[in-house]
């Protein structure tokens, strides 16, 4: 494993969610045209869509947005606090987005990849897991393990880029 660390971001944190989301999307399994579960919530609204092979589910006080999609996979996302929250999971995998007076967003694309996303206190950020990664983003920073990943962190500083053995890391 290579860990390197740098005071680099923007363009290149950019160019790496680009780089992680078309190597993701390039490695999923084909499969037949399927209609993927919606789950918006407005202001003071709660959806929750469940089918034989995904499920969504999007939650919002009276302040906030959220929104979750599902194709082949579970999402959920959950809004406070004037926050901003989204979820998008596909082809096996599971996106979690908890915001809370923030933005927060996660992609999850292929079996076994998980991304999680945490935002408390007016932190946002977003992550990105291909098949057979994790990314996670929450209080105690960012996390990126398994394949291709990315967590990035918009208010706090700090992302980190998996690509299988090599690993990089911002603080």
């Amino acid at each position: 494993m290579v860990t390197w660390n740098s005071g680099v971001r923007g363009g290149a944190v950019a160019a790496a969610a680009v780089a992680v989301v078309a190597g993701a999307g390039s490695a999923l399994p084909a499969a037949p045209a399927q209609a993927a579960v919606l789950c918006p919530a407005g202001p003071g609204t709660d959806t929750t869509q469940l089918a034989p092979a995904e499920a969504c589910r999007a939650g919002a006080d009276a302040t906030s947005v959220a929104g979750a999609v599902s194709e082949r996979a579970v999402s959920v996302a959950t809004a406070r606090g004037g926050a901003v929250a989204g979820a998008f999971g596909a082809a096996g995998g599971v996106a979690g987005a908890e915001a809370a007076d923030g933005a927060v967003f996660s992609v999850s694309l292929g079996p076994g990849s998980v991304a999680l996303a945490s935002a408390p206190g007016g932190v946002g950020g977003i992550v990105v897991a291909g098949p057979g990664a994790s990314a996670a983003l929450g209080e105690d920073g960012v996390v990126c393990s398994g394949g291709a990943a990315l967590a990035v962190t918009f208010v706090a500083g700090g992302s980190c880029l998996t690509l299988g053995d090599a690993s990089f890391v911002w603080p």
